[in-house]
């Protein structure tokens, strides 16, 4: 099994958390050193943007989790 490192991406008024880009920066570094994929979680709507930010901070891949709201019948 491949294992790679994944990154969860806090946002804030549908806008990345500056910690969270670093630490992609920082796991991009360590993913180089050891041959792994930098895959960042997002959780929420409306985050295309910050998928696009992960991208141009070092993830090399986005899991974007889109919120549906069920309520039971």
């Amino acid at each position: 099994m491949e294992r790679n490192i994944m990154v969860y991406i806090e946002t804030v008024d549908n806008s990345p958390v500056v910690v969270s880009l670093e630490a992609i920066a920082l796991a991009k570094k360590v993913s180089k050193e050891n041959n792994k994929k930098v895959i960042a979680v997002l959780v929420g709507e409306n985050l295309d943007e910050v998928a696009k930010k992960c991208f141009e901070y070092g993830a090399d891949e986005v899991l974007y989790l889109s919120l549906i709201h069920i309520s039971e019948p």
